[in-house]
């Protein structure tokens, strides 16, 4: 194994984050050796830093002002209640508000939307799990309307009419597709910034259809972003969640009770600090 690195820059500006140090693998295990795991307590290690409160600048909800490419996956999944769905759009005009484009001088955040759901009957399943087609007709398969995958927005920066629009949306009211909506957000961020900090936050109340892949699909994300889950749900379930997540979990996995909580000040601003390494 190399030497340990040298201690990251803290993960959040407040509320307590973590700095990370890492070993590589210098000379690979041959035979019966063995090297540990990247994750394993022997080659990835954590401290704690920046435990002051956050306290944002204008009440009640931080304000991000760092150069980061931020996707918002929100659930529209029948499970959610009208009171929830309508919790989550609220919730998503909030956060996307609260990433400022014109920090840094007008290099500052961006931000796209996904409102996802999934597949109504096995039909549409067939087609959004890799046939593409509908097996009697040879209809090609429609993102929106046979895997209830939405884009708000693509990446931009007019952040005002973006919150303005999630308060119209329509619920979708269908199954729960995370695996699809965490690859369609993949996609997205070859469109984003080569210089920015890119963040996935993925709003759930419940696991989805394909947990296996989801996983895969939340395994090849973190490749390429920081993934994020704020969910309600049991304990069982969250610890599904969890490993989707990326490290460390409590910088990474916000925890509701109810999914109308999503909306309350103290997790959107939970949210907030860990997508964005500035906050005002």
């Amino acid at each position: 194994m190399s030497q340990w690195s040298g201690w990251s820059t803290c993960s959040k500006a407040c509320g307590g984050g973590f700095k990370e140090r890492a070993r590589s693998v210098v000379i690979p295990a041959r035979g019966l050796g063995h090297c540990p795991a990247e994750d394993d307590e022997h080659r990835l290690q954590y401290l704690r830093c920046n435990k002051d409160e956050c306290k944002p600048k204008t009440a009640p909800l931080l304000k991000c002002a760092a150069k980061v490419d931020v996707i918002l996956l929100l659930d529209g999944s029948g499970s959610l209640g009208k009171a929830g769905f309508d919790a989550v759009k609220k919730a998503g005009a909030d956060l996307v508000k609260a990433f400022d484009p014109n920090a840094n001088g007008g290099n500052g955040a961006q931000v796209a939307v996904l409102l996802y759901s999934g597949p109504k009957n096995m039909a549409a399943y067939k087609m959004c799990t890799g046939e593409g087609k509908d097996a009697d007709t040879g209809r090609k398969v429609d993102m929106v309307q046979d895997c209830k995958m939405i884009w708000v927005s693509h990446f931009t920066t007019n952040n005002g009419p973006l919150a303005e629009n999630l308060g119209t949306l329509f619920w979708p009211k269908a199954s729960t597709m995370t695996s699809q909506a965490l690859a369609s957000a993949e996609a997205e961020l070859m469109y984003g910034r080569a210089d920015a900090a890119s963040v996935v936050i993925a709003v759930t109340d419940r696991l989805p259809m394909m947990p296996k892949k989801t996983a895969e699909a939340a395994a090849s994300l973190r490749k390429k972003a920081r993934l994020i889950f704020a969910a309600a749900m049991g304990e069982q379930e969250l610890k599904t969640v969890a490993t989707w997540a990326s490290r460390p979990v409590a910088d990474n996995v916000v925890y509701m009770h109810n999914i109308e909580d999503i909306q309350k000040p103290e997790y959107l601003n939970k949210l907030i600090s860990s997508a964005c390494s500035k906050v005002e």
